[in-house]
């Protein structure tokens, strides 16, 4: 999704406030050179919010992750400009989701963790079935 003119980004990038890098550039850039240095760290509750183990991935695990979680969104039919709401627990999942979509061009409007209820848990467990099938 281009939400600025042609103009604007042009003018952006010949003063120097954009580059011509992309998140996914960076993230390929740096599971490159850094493969195992960690790139995040769940928070130490995170078994009592969805069961699973906290978990701390390097930048090679990270891309890898957020590949897959592209590819799922792709197996699902989401293409560029659609839009994903997403409401999960704070963990690794949740960045690799937003660079997954960011990669695609897929829009990603975030719901609330106030809303907590029987819709999340199934959510994440929707999420990590379709990383499971890969």
């Amino acid at each position: 999704m281009l939400i600025h003119a042609p103009e604007v980004r042009r003018a952006r990038r010949e003063r120097g406030w954009w580059g011509e890098l992309r998140l996914h550039d960076l993230l390929a850039r740096h599971a490159r050179e850094h493969p195992q240095r960690e790139s995040l760290i769940d928070p130490p509750n995170l078994a009592t919010v969805t069961g699973e183990t906290p978990r701390r991935l390097g930048w090679g695990e990270l891309q890898d992750l957020v590949g897959r979680i592209a590819c799922a969104l792709l197996d699902a039919g989401l293409v560029k400009d659609d839009v994903v709401v997403v409401q999960m627990a704070n963990s690794h999942v949740l960045p690799a989701l937003y660079l997954a979509c960011a990669r695609l061009g897929i829009v990603v409007s975030p719901r609330s963790e106030e809303h907590t209820s029987e819709l999340q848990s199934r959510q994440y467990l929707v999420c990590r079935l379709l990383l499971e099938k890969k």
